[in-house]
């Protein structure tokens, strides 16, 4: 008889083991603990059935994630009862993550040795079992892990760990070259760890070439926040000048000398001090970011010390640089191998001074500079081909020419600008290709344009100049779709978008593109639903009415509206409870959700949002009182987005706290959401359905 048969998915029978495996998996795929409670009980009544499977026991380890010691036995009792390579593998990690690295080194080989063919799982457990080694210090048998032969094709963050375990092995020169033939998005970072095997080459900081152009002015460090990677960057900041900054931004800077290893460090402490890591601010209050787009990395200190550590060794201070890699090398929990290499390299300097001989003299490393890669073959075809109107005719969604990612540069666009065969095409994409506002200079002098509608520039430096060269081209006449995405633009040359006489776009694709927020609504203006962009302002939200003026959220107290007819009625006569705040910061976050988001793939809705702001904008505007009153639950999203009220009325309490007096609190054991006032009354709950 089936168990539980009212909702759709798979029925459990009685006494079938095999059922209860397949019910319980259905229910770890919904929210909820519930769900995941009654998949942990048909989990335990399948193994009750039948002792021999392996299944329910892989799955029990998966909720049993926060129980390290019933995660790992889990994964144990699967493996006893047959489980395959897969489960052996997260077992193997499971001890990784446990610090049991001689055991996780053990359980790694013998899935090595029982793997008879190359696969990503080989590819990942010698991965994987090198970080075992590196902790137990065995980091020969680290590097000859990660230089296996099949590692032609693995993706760059194992190559990235290639090179770090040859530098901590010692192998500088064999780690310089690792780097150095790494292309990458992570550019700058492979950049510093170049920099690096020069410093443990034994080299002086004057000795190193450059790694770009000083002409950049170095990153601010007040009041930042530090993260590892751009992708990580919020989009939207409308509260106080904090701009999240990249934290290989602030290497660059270090190696460049226009900061100080003090400086980085003050960078990352300030406001974001958290015992032994760095994160965001836990109070995000007036920034407009919400708790789920927090990220939750951390920058840890040690690694920062090592890098500080490493810039006093190129300046030849060894008793600074050992106090610095000292201090990595014990500061925190980490396990980075910025750690591992800050004791390696203390090992280094002690042998140097108890041998007592003089330093032998090193041959600097050299930076191979490999010349740029020859165009894209199929250019030279394309410009010595032989077409005629017949044997390819412009449509209106072709014919196409995609050198997108070819390394065009700003020659190979001046041969293809300069083709008679261009005329034919109407759809160009020209996406990262290395072209600069040089080569868009070529635009001005062609006229083999005059049929391209669609054209694809993203992903390249052409700033606000090769914007206007752009422009200029006279035969640009059928225009009417433009990617930009990613070029360096600028309010200025937005502007000139805006203002251009003859060319008017159906499609505009701005990508990320800073820009003040006049110049985006002139944009939405003149582009309409045709502009896609993610709408990232530049200057924080300025509000035009009565910066003073504050919104009051009123709603009745409990559940949120409910489909049952009955409790909604209830709610009418409930108590009320009001949540005070500035209207600015309401408005920055409702500009924030109609910005946000746009990108190709998207609805087209941009421009209606935008109305719909400027609307209420306008009523904030007229509004003569003080409190402008809102019906709606609204009050408590803001609390999630960070903002504090600046008062709650609570009926049940029949009194008002001011923001000193007490907080709106947030019940975090109750996954829908659940909102107190500071005696205990449920302010607003998520209707949860059954």
């Amino acid at each position: 008889m089936p168990i539980y048969p009212e909702d759709p998915g798979p029925t459990a029978q009685q006494g079938d083991a095999d059922s209860y495996v397949k019910r319980a998996r259905w229910l770890m795929q919904q929210s909820g603990w519930q769900a995941r409670q009654s998949a942990d009980w048909y989990l335990r009544l399948a193994i009750e059935l039948d002792a021999a499977l392996w299944e329910p026991w892989t799955l029990l380890a998966e909720l049993a994630k926060d129980d390290a010691a019933l995660h790992l036995r889990c994964y144990e009792e699967a493996i006893r009862r047959g489980a395959g390579v897969t489960t052996k593998q997260q077992q193997a990690f499971c001890l990784l993550e446990l610090d049991k690295f001689a055991e996780a080194e053990r359980a790694y080989t013998h899935i090595i040795d029982d793997t008879s063919s190359e696969s990503p799982a080989l590819m990942f457990a010698r991965r994987d079992r090198a970080l075992a080694r590196v902790q137990l210090g065995d980091y020969d048998g680290a590097v000859s892990d990660m230089s296996t032969p099949d590692l032609g094709w693995a993706p760059f963050h194992i190559r990235e760990l290639l090179g770090r375990f040859q530098w901590i092995n010692g192998d500088f020169a064999g780690a310089y070259q690792t780097f150095m033939a790494e292309k990458s998005e992570r550019l700058e970072f492979f950049r510093i760890w170049s920099h690096l095997c020069q410093v443990g080459h034994g080299l002086r900081h004057a000795a190193m070439p450059p790694l770009q152009s000083a002409e950049r002015p170095p990153v601010r460090t007040n009041g930042v926040w530090v993260s590892p990677s751009q992708g990580d960057l919020h989009p939207c900041d409308f509260g106080p000048p904090q701009p999240a900054v990249w934290v290989w931004d602030l290497l660059t800077d270090l190696f460049l000398d226009r900061t100080t290893p003090d400086d980085v460090l003050a960078a990352a402490q300030s406001g974001l001090a958290e015992t032994d890591a760095w994160q965001f601010p836990k109070t995000l209050e007036g920034t407009g970011v919400r708790d789920f787009e927090r990220p939750f990395f951390k920058v840890w200190r040690s690694e920062l010390l090592f890098y500080g550590g490493m810039w006093y060794l190129s300046k030849g201070d060894k008793k600074r640089a050992c106090q610095a890699l000292g201090e990595a090398a014990e500061a925190d929990m980490s396990r980075s191998l910025e750690k591992i290499a800050a004791k390696q390299q203390l090992r280094r300097i002690a042998n140097e001074a108890a041998s007592g001989l003089p330093a032998k003299p090193v041959q600097p490393l050299q930076f191979v500079v490999a010349p740029p890669p020859p165009p894209h073959p199929h250019l030279y075809k394309f410009v010595d081909l032989d077409l005629t109107l017949a044997e390819l005719a412009p449509t209106q969604r072709g014919p196409v020419l995609a050198f997108g990612g070819h390394d065009l540069g700003d020659k190979g666009l001046a041969t293809l600008l300069s083709s008679r065969n261009l005329r034919y095409i109407v759809r160009l994409d020209l996406q990262g290709n290395r072209i600069t506002a040089a080569g868009m200079a070529a635009f001005r002098s062609s006229s083999f344009v005059l049929n391209i509608a669609d054209l694809n520039l993203s992903d390249n430096p052409i700033g606000d100049e090769g914007l206007k060269h752009l422009l200029d081209s006279a035969a640009l006449l059928a225009l009417e779709t433009l990617d930009l995405s990613n070029t360096e633009l600028t309010d200025a040359g937005a502007q000139r978008l805006v203002d251009h006489e003859y060319i008017k776009f159906k499609q505009l694709y701005l990508g990320d593109a800073l820009l003040d927020i006049t110049t985006w609504l002139r944009l939405a203006d003149q582009c309409g639903p045709g502009l896609y962009a993610r709408g990232v302002f530049r200057t924080p939200y300025k509000p035009p009415f009565d910066p003073q003026l504050q919104v009051c959220f009123s709603s009745p107290m409990g559940a949120e509206p409910s489909p049952d007819k009955r409790r909604r009625e209830r709610q009418i006569n409930a108590p009320r409870c009001e949540l005070n705040f500035l209207m600015r910061d309401y408005v920055a976050r409702v500009w924030e959700r109609a910005a946000v988001g746009r990108h190709k793939s998207w609805p087209p809705d941009f421009l209606e949002k935008i109305r719909m702001v400027r609307e209420f904008e306008s009523k904030c505007v007229a509004c003569t009182e003080k409190v402008y009153t809102m019906e709606g639950f609204e009050g408590f999203s803001m609390i999630n987005g960070g903002f504090t009220p600046l008062s709650l009325r609570c009926e049940a309490c029949a009194r008002t706290y001011d923001r000193s007096e007490g907080r709106v609190n947030r019940d975090p054991s109750y996954a829908p959401g659940r909102f107190t006032c500071p005696q205990g009354h449920v302010l607003w709950q998520r209707f949860e359905r059954p």
